[in-house]
């Protein structure tokens, strides 16, 4: 008895310790559990990593703002030091 489990009957309801498929008592086939499926996480995933986004979105949307608005108007709105023309003296 390698296989050896504990199965309970569907007809009778005796619990039989066996690597059989019937039922010792009364001869009933016992139900054989059929393989699941890993669950898949995927959605969920998904809807983390989109909330995520939306988060950083909402935080930086000031700045998001004002680099869109400024690309699309063509003004920068913000000088380096290479374009700011020397100081007087």
């Amino acid at each position: 008895m390698s296989d050896a489990v504990s199965k309970r009957c569907n007809r009778c309801n005796e619990v039989d310790v066996t690597d059989f498929s019937t039922c010792k008592s009364c001869g009933q086939k016992y139900i054989v559990p059929k393989y699941k499926a890993p669950s898949n996480n995927a959605p969920l995933i998904i809807i983390v990593v989109i909330i995520a986004l939306g988060a950083g979105v909402y935080t930086c949307r000031d700045s998001l703002y004002k680099a869109v608005t400024s690309s699309l108007t063509g003004n920068q709105g913000t000088q380096t030091m290479l374009d700011k023309p020397p100081p007087k003296e």
